[in-house]
């Protein structure tokens, strides 16, 4: 007998069969490089610290203005003021810039901010001075 020519009827795909979608499973974020030591000493040398500083509290002031000549003295030792400028400039580029640029784009806030905290450091170190003198010195010795 010769082989059969009919096939078995296959079911036909229908509407109701659903295919689950797979979901990929997110890559991990690529890791930043580690940076050198070379590198983190230049980020945090006096010339970046100065850059830093100059371009969030002075961003207007000319580049061949010194920057001494743009700081008030805050507690009458230049060291001491350079890197209360530092913190200031940190705090003002990653809290208030960011957040206050997303409202406005006026430059004027951030200057005025840096004022308030200048005139806080000078009273603040004013009373320091004027505590350490009546005590006899910082631990009232």
């Amino acid at each position: 007998m010769a082989p059969s020519r009919t096939t078995a009827a296959q079911p036909l795909p229908s509407s109701t069969t659903s295919i689950k979608p797979t979901r990929a499973t997110p890559s991990p974020a690529p890791r930043a490089p580690q940076p050198t030591q070379a590198q983190l000493r230049a980020a945090l040398s006096p010339a970046a610290t100065s850059a830093l500083i100059r371009r969030t509290l002075h961003p207007t002031a000319s580049k061949e203005t010194p920057l001494s000549s743009l700081l008030k003295p805050l507690t009458g030792d230049a060291d001491v003021d350079f890197e209360i400028y530092a913190l200031l400039a940190v705090v003002m580029r990653e809290f208030v810039v960011k957040w206050y640029g997303n409202i406005t784009g006026d430059p004027g806030f951030v200057g005025e901010i840096g004022e308030l905290v200048e005139g806080v450091v000078r009273k603040g170190w004013g009373r320091l001075g004027e505590s350490r003198r009546e005590n006899g010195g910082l631990w009232g010795r």
